[in-house]
């Protein structure tokens, strides 16, 4: 894939994410499940290693996993993120452990190792501050503390359990959003990581 082609694939997916995060929840099969407690150390470490805790503030986390089903958006971001990662070209069990993750979304539980705040925000509740700037200012009128609304996928692992993928949002507005898939390695132990590879990075300022 040239140079342009991805930038024409990195456009379309900004303007596609903007959708899918307040489309995303009216879709979902609201079929409720617990996660694997091991999910929540790749969670943490990845919140953490992506700086977004704050000091003084506090994590508002949507309840459930995000899914991705057969979408145009999931084809485009997940075949960019193929070509980004080195990660994924060597090690194709790890791809496809991501792409066969259920279609279906999981309850999260109080079981992050945050040293910080956070708290849970109901999906439903989630998709109408996603929808609008006044929605938006309203959350953080309620909400003068929280640093912003992460939203994870599942975790998938690949063949030795010792590397392991998934995607996350962060959002502080209508126009503030990040968007990453992140790879981590087990190393002596413990989840570090080894890439990340950008989605969306949208600020107020890109979003004129």
């Amino acid at each position: 894939m040239s140079g342009n082609s991805i930038s024409r694939v990195d456009a379309r997916l900004r303007m596609l994410l903007v959708s899918l995060m307040v489309s995303s929840f009216a879709v979902s099969v609201h079929t409720q499940d617990v996660i694997p407690e091991e999910f929540y150390e790749t969670y943490t470490r990845s919140v953490i290693d992506l700086g977004y805790l704050a000091e003084n503030k506090e994590l508002t986390i949507v309840d459930r996993t995000i899914f991705f089903d057969a979408s145009s958006f999931y084809t485009e971001s997940f075949e960019y993120v193929k070509h980004q990662s080195k990660i994924l070209r060597l090690d194709q069990t790890l791809s496809r452990a991501f792409s066969d993750l259920p279609e279906k979304e999981f309850e999260l539980g109080r079981r992050f190792g945050i040293q910080v705040p956070y708290g849970f925000i109901d999906e439903s509740k989630a998709s109408e501050i996603y929808a609008t700037r006044a929605s938006w200012q309203r959350f953080f009128e309620e909400n003068p503390n929280s640093a912003g609304i992460l939203q994870f996928s599942c975790v998938a692992f690949n063949a030795n359990h010792d590397k392991s993928l998934h995607y996350l949002t962060f959002a502080k507005g209508i126009d503030w959003i990040d968007a990453y898939f992140v790879l981590y390695s087990k190393v002596d132990g413990k989840w570090v990581l080894s890439e990340k590879v950008k989605i969306v990075h949208l600020r107020p300022s890109e979003a004129q």
